[in-house]
């Protein structure tokens, strides 16, 4: 809680996330302390304006830690009745180390989609075309938008229907396709 631009109070899990033991080691002191000086600047210049219209703010910065190491963070300030900020932390560290995989993971599936020369698919557990890539235009003819939410099926030639409806089974109970 800060008065004014000082705290007058700081809950544990607060000083820990920044690196701190004690409350006295901040109590009275600004809060810039916990941000590096372009995050000031940002807070300063971008957000507290909101605050001071809305009354409340959300969201992402950079922490600056008691060690001098930095860490995002997400955080809510609000606006008390005496003029006050209440501030809610939240390390967010591993929500970005994961947010960071799924996008690599994402442009790995866009590359492949993109480069494939067959025929690649995802498909929804009944079936139907959730995302093609542009061979299935070049090679049957038809746009992607007309072919996304078709059946797969459709397009089985008559000889693999069963062979490729039994592996459809099969990944679904079991969760994966070894050799189709």
């Amino acid at each position: 809680i800060l008065d004014g631009e000082t705290y007058s109070y700081l809950n544990p899990a607060h000083l820990a996330m920044f690196g701190y033991d004690h409350p006295y080691e901040l109590l009275g002191k600004t809060w810039r302390v916990f941000y590096p000086p372009e995050e000031i600047e940002r807070l300063e210049t971008e957000v507290f304006p909101i605050i001071q219209r809305d009354r409340a703010w959300h969201g992402e910065t950079v922490g600056l830690r008691k060690d001098g190491s930095t860490f995002p963070l997400e955080v809510s300030l609000t606006l008390n009745d005496e003029g006050g900020r209440i501030c809610i932390c939240q390390d967010i560290t591993a929500r970005k180390a994961i947010e960071q995989e799924l996008e690599a993971k994402t442009e790995q599936l866009e590359y492949f989609f993109s480069m494939g020369l067959d025929l690649h698919c995802i498909c929804s557990t009944d079936g139907r075309f959730l995302r093609l890539n542009h061979q299935w235009e070049k090679m049957l003819g038809y746009p992607l938008s007309e072919l996304e939410g078709t059946n797969a099926l459709d397009f089985i030639h008559p000889e693999d229907f069963e062979r490729t409806v039994a592996a459809m089974q099969h990944l679904i109970t079991v969760g994966e396709i070894a050799g189709y």
